[in-house]
């Protein structure tokens, strides 16, 4: 008889999913045309959106299982950034006056919509609302946006938090040259380090427009997108980020904050309006997409967007992305710009597991 003969083979798993699936849990109606998304922990999710007449705002609390509607009685119609703390308290902007802004307003909820406060609003006539962000690394500081109040050029309007949203102090970033804010770009690391997308109107072009130093200067990233759907995200090591806008397949990525940004092939076959998500404290980054010529309307980089892998997403078009980690789970949920919601749970690491087999 032949003696046993040990082989032994590394194997690489995911602790959740081997190969991530989005599924589709919900449908949410009213939300269009700019729906946006926000991921309180694994089950507490917000959404907002609507226009015409009737704002929309939901929220689940059982990881998307059951979603209500939240009033929203005093909101304008025109909703375009939500952030929200717990499944009570929630923060929403609007874009001013109808679609060229005016006087855009900021509001407050601490009891689920049934009152709304006005933090804040911009005047002007061309202030615009763009969007609301919290740090995931230190939750208490948090930023919304606007354009300038008074027209390109002119100082911003930027609302700042470091009391998870009770207070907020009303600062304007020096104005840039036939420049405006852009929806869906603000980013928010700390204190010191946040930012947001800085759209030329006579180039068309998206860059970066951050301050490390708590808003005392300001810089602009060198290079920049084409826009029609662009987003800006930072890893929280405040040196790595990515630039996404309607330069398929490529993408810019940044290693010293914003100051440069050089081109990313990421080959992949997305394309069209696009946003970002990233990984609190990780160099694990993703882009959802409107097209695609499969199912693969997300990727995923594990390596501050250097490389990139596609994902099954069976919704089209996705428009924007948010997700909450808890150690090495990645709790991801999408929309698409009709409202249908998405959910993944992912790993943040691969595993090596070796496993011995015998043959005779």
């Amino acid at each position: 008889m032949k003696p046993l003969l040990s082989l032994a083979v590394t194997f690489f798993i995911f602790s959740f999913t081997a190969f991530p699936q989005w599924t589709e849990i919900g449908n949410l109606s009213g939300l269009a045309p700019y729906p946006r998304i926000c991921v309180v922990d694994s089950n507490i999710v917000w959404a907002a959106g609507g226009h015409g007449t009737s704002p929309k705002v939901y929220r689940t609390v059982d990881g998307g299982l059951h979603w209500v509607s939240i009033p929203t009685t005093g909101l304008p119609c025109w909703l375009m950034a939500i952030a929200a703390k717990d499944s009570s308290t929630a923060f929403v902007a609007d874009g001013g006056a109808a679609t060229f802004g005016g006087n855009a307003k900021l509001f407050k909820t601490t009891n689920a919509g049934l009152n709304w406060t006005i933090i804040d609003s911009t005047g002007g006539t061309a202030g615009f609302y763009n969007d609301i962000q919290f740090s995931k690394s230190n939750p208490d500081f948090g930023i919304a946006t606007s354009d300038p109040a008074n027209g390109g050029g002119e100082p911003y309007t930027l609302n700042k938090t470091t009391d998870g949203g009770v207070t907020w102090e009303k600062t304007n970033p020096p104005g840039v040259p036939n420049s405006y804010g852009y929806y869906y770009t603000a980013y928010a690391i700390d204190p010191q380090f946040y930012g947001f997308g800085c759209y030329n109107i006579s180039t068309d072009k998206l860059t970066s427009y951050t301050t490390s130093d708590g808003g005392n200067t300001w810089y602009l990233g060198d290079l920049s997108v084409s826009i029609l759907g662009a987003d800006i995200v930072f890893n929280d090591d405040k040196q790595h980020g990515i630039m996404v806008g309607y330069e398929w397949p490529n993408i810019m990525v940044t290693s010293n904050g914003g100051f440069n940004w050089v081109t990313v092939n990421t080959g992949t076959d997305i394309n069209g309006f696009a946003t970002a998500s990233w990984v609190s404290n990780t160099s694990v980054v993703f882009v959802c997409a409107y097209l695609s010529s499969t199912n693969k309307r997300i990727i995923r980089s594990d390596d501050n967007g250097l490389t990139w892998q596609q994902q099954d997403a069976p919704v089209l078009p996705i428009q924007e992305m948010d997700n909450i980690r808890y150690d090495d789970a990645i709790y991801a949920y999408a929309i698409s710009n009709n409202g249908r919601i998405l959910k993944s749970i992912q790993s943040i690491t691969v595993v090596p597991v070796e496993l011995t087999s015998f043959t005779a």
